[in-house]
């Protein structure tokens, strides 16, 4: 009988076992140690920033280059560390063992979508923080990438592009520029750098005043546009608030040139008309001077008088709010110009990440 009664027992235990779905163990998430403080770039060039400060809870400071500086706190919440910021960014952090990873869950900002990821894994050496990208140029997989102060670096982000390649005899290879060094030195002019006391000039422009291919910043700020302008007044101070008209809206912009007036009336019209049917409308240069405020608060300044991109005076302008006006021809685009108005037109062309910008 008792041999009877634990069969029955050890029977009752095997079958409560069964079925039974066995919980798996998830590691709880803890607050990061103090290595993590200071200051992360992403591998971009010019890379966004993250400056980290930790304690009790998580304080920081995010820039996403030229679109938006904005500081945060993060706490653990629900096994996560979860992040808040004062223009509408929240999501989460996520604290990996050589970097940190920045998801956005949700945005009120425009130009931040729910769902972007910033992957910081580069933890910067402080003594370098002073410098900032200047120039930046992109060749077959290397960034030559030029600091305000006057140094130079090369980056190889295909580590299978053959270096041979970029060098004809230790000399720049005009077609395929590439042998400048670490802290190597730049001399820059209105129109081209020159590397290492090198007689070959990197030059900005083309003919018709268009940015060259391969470069992603001109004088701090970045190509959107091969048609982008360049030239802005450097001193303000002094030009007169009634010397300038405020552009704040999407627009073309016509100004009358000093010669030619009658050519450019007729051609005034025909484009005038063409920019109604994109529903955009045309305004007129009324003063001297332009003001357009870019998508980061930066203001900027330009004089109808001078020439744009040290070569051509512009006889109209079209600008998208928030970014840096082109240049468009009076008198039409040829097919690769019509490309390049429609790209600056989009929507998501600006925001494309640098990694994924490739040349036509």
């Amino acid at each position: 009988m008792e041999k009877t009664i634990l069969i029955l027992i050890i029977l009752v235990l095997l079958a409560g076992g069964c079925g039974r779905t066995e919980k798996k163990q998830t590691a709880e998430t803890t607050m990061p140690d103090k290595t993590y403080v200071g200051t992360w770039h992403t591998a971009d060039n010019p890379p966004d920033e993250l400056i980290l400060e930790i304690d009790s809870m998580i304080r920081f400071e995010l820039g996403i280059y030229r679109i938006i500086t904005t500081t945060g706190t993060a706490e653990i919440e629900n096994n996560k560390i979860v992040f808040v910021t004062d223009c509408g960014l929240s999501g989460t952090l996520k604290f990996n063992e050589n970097s940190i990873l920045v998801t956005v869950d949700k945005s009120d900002f425009t130009y931040i979508q729910a769902g972007t990821t910033y992957n910081f894994t580069i933890k910067v050496d402080e003594k370098n923080l002073q410098r900032k990208v200047k120039y930046l140029y992109q060749a077959e997989g290397v960034n030559y990438i030029c600091f305000d102060d006057g140094t130079a670096y090369k980056e190889i982000e295909d580590h299978e592009a053959d270096e041979s390649d970029l060098i004809i005899s230790g000399k720049i290879n005009p077609e395929n520029p590439g042998n400048i060094k670490s802290n190597a030195a730049y001399k820059e002019f209105p129109t081209y750098l020159v590397f290492n006391g090198e007689n070959y000039k990197w030059n900005f422009f083309d003919d018709f005043g268009h940015i060259e291919w391969g470069w992603r910043i001109i004088n701090y700020h970045r190509v959107f546009s091969l048609f982008q302008i360049t030239n802005f007044e450097p001193e303000t101070a002094n030009i007169s608030a009634k010397d300038i008209q405020a552009i704040k809206e999407t627009c073309l912009i016509f100004i009358i040139p000093e010669n030619a007036y009658e050519e450019w009336m007729w051609y005034q019209d025909d484009r005038k008309k063409e920019y109604e049917t994109k529903v955009i409308p045309s305004v007129d240069a009324q003063k001297r001077y332009l003001s357009f405020t870019l998508y980061d608060g930066e203001k900027i300044i330009v004089d109808t008088k001078k020439k744009q991109n040290s070569i051509i005076p512009p006889s109209a302008l079209l600008y998208r709010k928030g970014y840096i006006p082109i240049m468009i021809s009076i008198s039409g685009e040829s097919e690769e110009g019509t490309e390049q108005i429609k790209a600056y037109l989009s929507k998501s062309a600006p925001f494309e990440r640098w990694s994924t910008l490739k040349e036509k």
